[in-house]
């Protein structure tokens, strides 16, 4: 940044490593958190300290997303331009119930966030962004639509009806599941949104998963038919139409 080398002449104060007591001390003692972040690839966890330790946070819509903190300034001042930041910190550093107020929400959100189910908040947000995305004119979409071969989706159902369960699968071998088999799984993927980096992290991944689970898994058959053999299909550009 423009401040590197002139950290201490600017009021940047680099404390190094500190222990989770001295944190607390350290984070207790200010009167707000300022997260300036514009672009994020992640949950932001730097804000996590200060909710759970109830400290005031000002901070941008695109921090505030990760964590499900509301745009209305129930839990944090929300800023996406320089006017906005100046007119919230004022109101933090003047108003002492503004900022009471405002920590006493930062620690009843984490309290919400210990009890939330992380996944079906994952799922659910995944799911709008996909929505928003196939909603999108085809010229404002970040990325293309990945285009399956012509009649995969057929010779797909086909597959799945026709997949014949796999009794020896250490993963669904137990109880009910000992007569049923693994069951079929279609893993549709849109690999050149990831690059090839992605693309070789996620065929890794499942096939430690596969190699774990004695699956019979099956890479890239969008158009062939016949395939009985599997319990997983994986499809690393595909697209089927509802």
């Amino acid at each position: 940044t423009r401040f590197a080398g002139r950290e201490e002449e600017s009021g940047i104060d680099s404390l190094g490593f500190l222990s989770e007591q001295d944190m607390r001390a350290e984070l207790t003692s200010w009167r707000a958190m300022v997260v300036p972040i514009l672009h994020s690839t992640g949950v932001n966890t730097k804000l996590l300290p200060a909710l759970q330790w109830g400290v005031p946070i000002v901070l941008t819509s695109v921090a505030a997303t990760p964590l499900a903190i509301p745009a209305d300034s129930s839990v944090a001042l929300i800023a996406d331009d320089d006017a906005a930041f100046e007119r919230h910190l004022c109101r933090v550093l003047l108003e002492p119930q503004v900022r009471l107020s405002l920590a006493a929400a930062s620690s009843a959100h984490w309290q919400r966030l210990l009890a939330d189910d992380r996944e079906a908040a994952d799922v659910a947000s995944l799911m709008q962004l996909a929505c928003s995305v196939r909603a999108a004119p085809e010229e404002s979409r970040p990325l293309p639509l990945p285009h399956s071969p012509r009649g995969a989706g057929r010779a797909l159902v086909e597959g799945l009806q026709a997949a014949r369960p796999h009794a020896r699968s250490r993963c669904f071998a137990q109880g009910e599941r000992r007569q049923q088999g693994a069951p079929a799984v279609l893993v549709a993927l849109h690999g050149s949104s990831g690059g090839e980096a992605a693309s070789l992290w996620l065929h890794q991944v499942w096939e430690a998963i596969c190699r774990h689970c004695e699956l019979r898994c099956v890479h890239g058959a969008s158009g062939r038919r016949g395939l009985r053999s599997w319990d997983v299909l994986i499809e690393h550009e595909l697209t089927l139409e509802p």
